[in-house]
């Protein structure tokens, strides 16, 4: 986490907006965590590839090795822009950039109260093997009060429709004081 924020973020802050605080992007230490733990999916999605290829073309194996392929490329090109993500916390809005540029905004006083989200302490096999398998470390959520409609560049730019997350996969970012900071945000902006 930083103070000082770059300056593709002050050219983004509103008038009367403060900034809060700032997690900079992964560096190149943890970009290789991120890319290795999205390891285990790809494989088994190119295993499924490979099961799904065979001599005989029916369009039911056509449809599958499609879909099979279309998860690799979008995991391949999520896994890209997470290493080149960062957020910024500001008095009103929590935003996301990749590579400097803002990818999307969330307002505050549009979101429920922050929470951290620690999938491998839930009480569901599924999600604590998830979070086993992915690497997947706690993150702070935020959620909205009310979905978003689906648009096309939400869906391009693989936006949540219900609301933000602030963290990585292999990545142990310093959660509470993330959610400290999110939360003096968030109660500034109701």
């Amino acid at each position: 986490m930083s103070d000082v924020p770059p300056s593709f973020v002050t050219h983004e802050l509103h008038d009367g907006e403060e900034m809060i605080s700032f997690v900079p992007e992964p560096d190149q230490g943890t970009r290789l965590r991120i890319l290795r733990a999205f390891v285990p999916l790809a494989l088994v999605l190119i295993f499924g590839l490979a099961l799904s290829f065979d001599d005989r073309r029916s369009p039911a194996d056509a449809l599958g090795m499609l879909g099979v392929v279309g998860s690799v490329v979008y995991i391949f090109v999520h896994v890209i822009r997470l290493c080149r993500t960062s957020y910024a916390i500001t008095s009103k809005r929590l935003m996301r950039f990749v590579a400097g540029r803002k990818i999307e905004d969330l307002e505050l006083a549009a979101c429920a109260k922050p929470f951290v989200l620690d999938l491998s302490k839930s009480d569901s096999l599924i999600a604590r093997g998830s979070a086993r398998f992915m690497s997947l470390q706690p993150i702070v959520r935020f959620d909205r009060t009310q979905v978003a409609s689906l648009t096309l560049g939400a869906f391009l730019t693989s936006r949540d429709r219900t609301g933000m997350q602030i963290g990585y996969p292999a990545h142990d970012i310093p959660t509470p004081q993330i959610l400290g900071d999110a939360t003096r945000a968030w109660e500034a902006a109701q």
